[in-house]
């Protein structure tokens, strides 16, 4: 018994020496160590894709999508391709490999949009490792508000490895070279932000406990506020506003309790406040790596016209609207989909299995793709977590069903506002798997392809006008491989008939009856201020309700441009009423000639003809200036 027990101590030192020396291991070996692995092991985080959802300024709290890739080296899942059918990668479940804990640093909130139950990455025989994720952070940054509404921000998104000291595991990060310039970056921000610049460094966070220090893959994003929307919304009102309270404050022959009960921007404010098995076990032994070599007579196995390049199919057959919030510009939709792929080692001959040509199974009994969304903002799966199920026909083709709900980031063009029209576009990747491996396919399901079906598609606000699917290549140019995205644009419209009944025509109708009241016959002038000043206050009042139906965008919507042509006219109106004492002396002589008889009669009813003549001219233009919505809203009904 002794030279057995000194054979087994003797191999029990060769292993120990091998799994301390990688550089004596043989790569012709099938599996073990990289002679070329480093001493110290790095972990990178590669951020690819990244858009700003919203800011939260009163919690100093920032949301943003990230698309980021995890690179790490594992030497012992090296291989030699020429021992294994030239297979040069595998894909798997994330649990069947060792995998690193990478924490999110100094955040609020976080939201992991990959699938819990089927993660997977990607295994090059380097023992390269690669794994996607899709993330959605809220972090807390603390914003310097001394220039607003002109300001702009600086934020850090951090990741950490604390359980990994420097000594032993280097993080680094980096950043697509293609997400790089402004034009994207204009894409990245959102209504109200701008992005102006994205970059990325490796701090080091020293503990100086004995221990080690800790390192951050810190992204720094800076955003820069659109002032516009604070411009249009409160500066100019509250300008206007003040200067026609300081007029009439300190107007001529006026007692001193009608310049208190001017109106009160208190009151005005209060009124606002109300309003599939993973490939370890599909490349055991059992199963032979060379396809070629399958036979379809046999029971189960591969089948001999699998094509070379697989391919993926997302099947759209129902969409539902959920919801539009426009200040976040998020678009919500409830989507049943499809998932089909082919698996050619799952094929069987019917002939010897009872002519059986489906089964129904665990979804977790076969080999399944990871898909991903790709930039949304939350989703939702409806399945089953524990019982997913899957069709498998006997050609190794396989269906699976999915039931989302789906946020998005939907930029919104709103200078139509409320006749406009928006486009949003639901897309979903496969990150681990290159172009040269799986093609992906996008399909509508032909029986909602049509308008009386669209009507049911969206909600009491927005019509379904459109819908459209195409598969777009996402090109990194980093030699490894382009991602493709299947996409659905959905094209919405909104109905204005609630914004024609709640604000256009009430504006139209006050603004007219205002005109006439601040040029009426026999009244003073503080009354026709106070009539002037109520007005505006009201217009403004319109423009917050419509403030939070909209974003806060750089560009002022139709509705906003009617409601500011009507405070110009009110304002004139004021002002007119102001001076009327200086524009008489300046008036043109007919204005000033002999009083006639019909010119007599004609004053007795409408007073003045100087305010008669200004009464008709803007109550012509508050007029056409609601003939002018109108119109708009007729052409795009």
């Amino acid at each position: 018994m002794f030279p057995v027990y000194f054979f087994q101590f003797l191999i029990k030192i060769v292993l120990c020496y091998y799994e301390n020396d990688s550089y004596y291991v043989d790569i012709t070996k099938p599996i073990g160590y990289n002679p070329n692995a480093p001493k110290r092991y790095n972990y990178t985080v590669y951020l690819y894709n990244l858009k700003l959802v919203e800011v939260i300024e009163p919690e100093e709290k920032v949301s943003v999508v990230m698309e980021i890739g995890e690179f790490w080296f594992d030497p012992r899942l090296a291989w030699n391709p020429s021992l294994y059918g030239d297979i040069e990668m595998l894909h798997m479940r994330q649990d069947k490999v060792w995998s690193p804990t990478i924490n999110m640093f100094r955040i609020n909130d976080i939201a992991d949009f990959r699938d819990n139950d089927f993660r997977m990455v990607a295994v090059e025989n380097t023992g390269r490792v690669y794994d996607s994720i899709s993330l959605r952070v809220s972090l807390n940054c603390p914003l310097d508000v001394r220039k607003f509404p002109f300001d702009s921000q600086s934020c850090t998104i951090q990741f950490s490895m604390p359980l990994f000291f420097i000594q032993y595991v280097e993080m680094i990060s980096n950043v697509y070279i293609g997400i790089m310039n402004k034009t994207l970056w204009e894409k990245m921000g959102n209504s109200e932000w701008e992005f102006r610049n994205l970059s990325h460094r490796v701090e080091v966070l020293q503990y100086l406990d004995g221990y080690a220090d800790m390192q951050l893959a810190t992204f720094e994003i800076k955003i820069q506020r659109n002032p516009l929307y604070y411009i249009y919304m409160i500066v100019f009102p509250s300008f206007i506003i003040n200067a026609l309270s300081i007029v009439g404050v300190f107007m001529k022959d006026t007692d001193k309790m009608s310049k208190v009960r001017m109106p009160e921007w208190s009151k005005f404010l209060d009124q606002q406040e109300k309003l599939v098995s993973d490939l370890f076990e599909k490349y055991d032994s059992s199963i032979s790596p060379v396809y070629s070599k399958i036979d379809i007579t046999k029971p189960i196995g591969y089948n001999p016209i699998a094509p070379k390049r697989y391919n993926y199919t997302v099947f759209m057959y129902n969409i539902k609207l959920v919801e539009v919030l426009e200040p976040e510009e998020k678009v919500s939709v409830v989507m049943e989909m499809a998932e089909h792929w082919y698996d050619p080692r799952l094929a069987w001959n019917p002939s010897l299995y009872d002519d059986i040509e489906m089964l129904h199974m665990r979804q977790e009994k076969v080999w399944s793709p990871t898909i991903n969304m790709f930039r949304i903002n939350d989703v939702a799966d409806f399945r089953d977590q524990d019982f997913r199920m899957v069709s498998l026909d006997n050609t190794g083709h396989i269906y699976s069903s999915l039931s989302l709900r789906v946020s998005v980031n939907c930029p919104l063009d709103v200078r139509k506002f409320p006749f406009d029209s928006q486009t949003c576009t639901i897309q979903f990747s496969m990150p681990l798997f290159f172009i040269q491996y799986v093609e992906m396919f996008s399909q509508i399901y032909d029986g909602i392809l049509n308008k009386t079906v669209w009507k049911r598609m969206g909600n009491s606000e927005w019509d379904l006008v459109n819908l459209t699917n195409r598969v777009e290549i996402l090109s990194y140019n980093d030699g490894i491989g382009d991602m493709q995205l299947a996409t659905f644009e959905v094209k919405i419209q909104r109905n204005p008939m609630y914004y024609i009944y709640m604000i256009v025509f009430p504006s139209f109708v006050i603004n007219a009856l205002s005109i006439v009241g601040v040029f009426m016959k026999k009244t003073d002038k503080m009354s026709k201020l106070n009539v002037g000043l109520t007005n505006i206050m009201t217009m403004t009042f319109i423009l917050g309700v419509m403030a939070d139906k909209i974003p806060r965008t750089g560009s002022i919507p139709l509705l906003g441009i009617y409601i500011i042509i009507n405070l110009f006219i009110m304002i004139v109106a004021v002002g007119i009423t102001v001076l009327m004492g200086s524009i008489r002396k300046c008036a043109i002589p007919r204005l000033r000639m002999k009083k006639t008889k019909m010119r007599q009669g004609i004053e007795r009813i409408l007073g003045d003809p100087m305010e008669t003549i200004c009464m008709i001219v803007l109550g012509t233009i508050n007029a056409v200036n609601f003939l002018v919505v109108i119109v708009f809203w007729i052409r795009d009904s």
